[in-house]
């Protein structure tokens, strides 16, 4: 079954599993487009108490042409994609579903903002593309299936915390953060916040240059369970490549322009100062 609802102006839908009957439970795609703002709240259990609703629901789509879209789905079940689209600003939450991947993106000079959380958490969700002007992204609970999180389309301003989620790294392995060349230009601020998790991650940077990112709760030195990444494989072929620089307790990394390309920010990592040589031995990827 599918839900397909146009409109030429605004368009707003509700769907709480309290007020529908079974066959919500045979509606496998949900699509909203609006010539203007565009806004879907769907809630499985119902606020009123509802049974569990959606399990066949395989495709969420929402489509703001020219306006604002908003996307809230509460213990909405069945394993479904996302596809989230904005003429200006998106806002996505995904409490409790399961969902198995999500796309959200704003228009160029728009804002995306990203809530993946709840009590039980999300799962089933692998991963998590996110582009925009600016992009906020907060990620909590149960995302035992979760790999990578995209967020190398975000322009100017970029701010990430995923301290909160719960991740399932298998040994060996990591959770994937692909920042792209996200900056406004001007070299004396901070264009990308990154609070980083307990898990493995790699902060893979996949732009043509690098802003200024500052990151917090990186795990450096050579423990194979915990030690995060810095992946500069396009920029740096070895250790001699970049500037390690204490900044009071913190460390600094910059280019010296003499790597494989060269990149205009720097990377602080928040609690580092000390620490340049251990993490520049088993820290970095290197190209």
């Amino acid at each position: 079954e599918t839900l397909t609802v146009l409109g030429a102006g605004n368009v707003d839908v509700d769907i709480d599993a309290a007020h529908v009957d079974d066959d919500m439970n045979a509606l496998a795609t949900v699509s909203v487009t609006a010539a203007d703002d565009a806004t879907l709240n769907m809630y499985g259990y119902g606020s009123e108490g509802g049974s569990e609703g959606f399990t066949a629901l395989q495709t969420v789509e929402v489509h703001a042409q020219n306006g604002d879209a908003w996307a809230f789905l509460s213990d909405v079940s069945g394993a479904f994609t996302l596809d989230v689209t904005a003429g200006s600003d998106a806002t996505v939450h995904l409490i409790d579903t399961g969902a198995t991947s999500a796309t959200v993106a704003a228009a160029m000079d728009g804002e995306a903002d990203v809530y993946v959380g709840g009590m039980v958490g999300n799962t089933d969700l692998a991963s998590l593309t996110v582009s925009g002007d600016a992009g906020y992204v907060t990620l909590e609970a149960d995302l035992h299936d979760f790999t990578t999180l995209d967020v190398s389309g975000v322009a100017t301003y970029l701010e990430v915390n995923t301290s909160g989620a719960t991740f399932n790294v298998a040994a060996g392995g990591f959770i994937d953060y692909q920042i792209g060349a996200t900056s406004d230009g001007n070299n004396l601020v901070t264009d990308v916040y990154f609070d980083g998790n307990a898990a493995r991650e790699v902060y893979n940077f996949t732009g043509n240059d690098i802003g200024n990112v500052e990151i917090t709760n990186f795990s450096w030195g050579a423990d194979p369970a915990v030690g995060d990444r810095l992946d500069l494989s396009s920029f740096a072929a070895s250790s001699g490549q970049l500037v390690f620089t204490n900044a009071g307790t913190d460390l600094v990394i910059t280019d010296l322009a003499s790597g494989l390309d060269h990149f205009t920010g720097s990377i602080t990592i928040v609690g580092g100062a000390d620490h340049g040589a251990e993490l520049a031995t088993f820290n970095i990827i290197y190209g």
